[in-house]
């Protein structure tokens, strides 16, 4: 199998999806862009897998990290309370940011494993789509040269 229209298929990623890039004429010349597919589909079957970066992880940090913040400056600036009191409302409200910023990011985080699979396995789709139809030509010359061998051997086919 070689030439514009042939498949080099990968076996099965960690996430259990087909990963593989269409080798056609643009790949060959440019092994860059070959090799930046490759790592395109590795880095979506990591996030498929819940293993790659993800956004929903550093925008959960960055609300912890604020979310704490905010509480100590509030507990910090807070007049006429007693000190001990402010801590403690303080770090209540720490606790319930946190637990709001933990259930959003795993929610963000479930749909960004989610967009990744459908990405992943529309690409597996295309490639079986490709590699059905290339099959199909290859049958379809595979007949015609046979059809024709056959009427050659049977005296000629029809004269002119």
């Amino acid at each position: 199998m070689g030439g514009k229209n042939s498949l080099l298929m990968k076996p099965l990623n960690q996430a259990g999806m087909a990963v593989g890039l269409i080798e056609d004429k643009s790949l060959k010349a440019d092994p860059t862009m070959a090799a930046f597919g490759q790592q395109a589909a590795a880095g979506l079957a990591q996030v498929a897998s819940g293993q790659g970066p993800s956004i929903s992880s550093m925008q959960y940090q960055q609300a912890l990290a604020d979310s704490a913040a905010q509480q100590q400056a509030m507990a910090a600036g807070a007049r006429g309370v007693n000190p001990a009191l402010a801590q403690r409302n303080a770090a209540n409200a720490t606790a319930m940011s946190q637990a709001e910023a933990a259930q959003q990011s795993a929610i963000m985080a479930a749909d960004e494993r989610r967009r990744a699979q459908e990405v992943l396995l529309g690409a597996a789709e295309q490639q079986r789509s490709e590699a059905m139809q290339l099959r199909q030509a290859q049958q379809g010359r595979l007949v015609q040269t046979l059809s024709s061998a056959g009427q050659a051997a049977m005296g000629g086919g029809k004269k002119k």
